[in-house]
């Protein structure tokens, strides 16, 4: 009961861990899939189906989502929702032998038979190791009193476990939800019989590599680094490893050995130079080492002029070290990649204000709503940088949109006193702090100070 709780409030943490850093970066795929993977270890499957949802809105072949998604479908009972979904899996990904085994467990329910026939029979024609689809397949025949098919089946799967280990990437996949789910079938775990028959052999290495990068697919991380530090064991140059070992060990949070990992896999892979500084770049900004983390993010940016997210947390960093000069160029080449990243056009509008160049700042405020109509912050951004032009009407005008957006927003009601007050217009401005005074008593406080001063 103690570790089911200590894992319930792990899973809790990490959801709302990942609802603050898709605040940072809101397209980032990778998170929703760990937020809804968090839901799912929760059993809280009607919240993570919205969050996978989400992720496939901003990428529509993410494997992995598309993967947990039918299977949140799945744990509840919805085939009809999961089969479209594992059918796209295998148009995307044809060698993937998981879904072919999940469409199998859904048409086995649903009775019908010879697509749960086929859909094995794909499984192991991907994978002829796939011992939990042969034995399913082989009792299925023999249910239909197909005996010589059943016969054959097991006859195959004896073969092949005999036979010399030929891993290529994406033959072997690993799937420890298929596992937990066919608990009668704990006679075949493909994972420790194929690790056993790879003790002498040379292929060994990749085995441990797909292992690691099957499971960082999973969510499963910890099980992930143990396996790619086993591929590093066997062959210490190797770069695939090294990197994929530091992006298991940063979504583990553990940003010294992802460091650590990932600048010796710059070393060994540098054809990935420019993702791998990237990726080094965030986690320097994990652990607060700006210094770092810039010359992480310039390395990156040299490689590739157009990696606009590198240029967006250059940006961050100056801005919060009040390098605010430099904050606006990175901003500004982020823009030029892309016209449309709101954040960008947001904290470029603030770093404008920062130094004084406020014309330029209401351009890109004005930009930022048009990409998001619905920004509260924007409108109460350019309302603001409208008020340091004296421009009093168009920054009440824009406030009480802001207002209208999101009504208990404390600043825009501040300032929208504040500019009342600069139009002369003192009762209006004594609304809002009535207003202010339930949302929060200091800041009503100091729009009271300023009324009656």
């Amino acid at each position: 009961m103690g570790d089911e709780h200590i894992n319930k409030n792990q899973y809790q943490k990490k959801i709302e861990q990942c609802k603050q850093e898709i605040l940072l970066n809101p397209n980032d795929a990778n998170k929703y899939n760990e937020m809804g993977v968090a839901y799912t270890n929760l059993k809280e499957y009607k919240k993570a189906i919205p969050v996978f949802l989400k992720a496939i809105t901003i990428d529509s072949e993410h494997k992995a989502v598309l993967y947990n998604l039918a299977n949140a479908h799945y744990e509840l009972k919805q085939y009809r929702k999961a089969i479209p979904l594992y059918q796209k899996l295998v148009e995307i990904e044809p060698e993937h032998a998981d879904a072919f085994f999940e469409l199998w467990q859904i048409y086995g329910k649903l009775n019908n038979t010879q697509k749960a026939i086929v859909a094995y029979q794909m499984a192991i024609a991907i994978n002829p190791r796939f011992k939990a689809a042969s034995n399913k397949l082989a009792k299925l025949y023999f249910k239909l009193k197909q005996y010589g098919k059943s016969i054959k089946v097991y006859q195959n799967a004896i073969r092949f476990s005999k036979k010399t280990v030929e891993i290529n990437r994406g033959k072997v996949r690993f799937d420890n939800q298929t596992e937990v789910r066919n608990k009668g079938y704990k006679d075949y775990p493909i994972i420790d019989s194929l690790e056993q028959e790879l003790q002498d052999n040379p292929e060994r290495y990749q085995f441990y590599l797909e292992k690691g990068i099957e499971y960082q697919k999973l969510g499963e991380y910890q099980k992930a680094i143990e396996a790619l530090n086993r591929a590093v064991e066997l062959k210490r140059d190797s770069g695939d490893a090294f990197y994929e070992l530091g992006k298991a060990y940063h979504s583990k949070e553990q940003y010294s050995e992802a460091s650590l990992a990932l600048e010796k896999a710059v070393h060994y892979l540098p054809e990935e130079a420019e993702q791998i500084y990237y990726r080094l770049g965030i986690v320097y900004l994990k652990i607060g080492n700006d210094e770092q983390a810039i010359e992480s993010f310039e390395k990156a940016t040299r490689l590739n002029q157009e990696l606009k997210d590198a240029y967006f947390y250059l940006g961050w960093i100056y801005n919060k070290t009040k390098q605010f000069n430099r904050a606006v160029e990175s901003y500004e080449k982020v823009i030029r990649v892309d016209p449309q990243y709101v954040n960008a056009c947001y904290n470029l509008g603030w770093a404008y204000t920062e130094t004084g160049q406020f014309r330029k700042a209401l351009e890109v405020f004005k930009k930022a709503i048009e990409n998001n109509p619905d920004d509260a912050d924007s409108y109460y951004a350019l309302g603001w940088a409208y008020g340091k032009l004296k421009n009093y009407e168009q920054a009440k005008k824009l406030f009480q949109e802001t207002i209208h957006i999101k009504p208990d927003y404390i600043y825009a009601h501040y300032g929208l006193g504040m500019t009342c007050l600069a139009l002369g217009e003192r009762n209006q401005a004594f609304k809002e702090y009535k207003t202010l005074k339930d949302l929060d008593q200091e800041t009503a406080k100091l729009l009271f100070d300023l009324i009656y001063s």
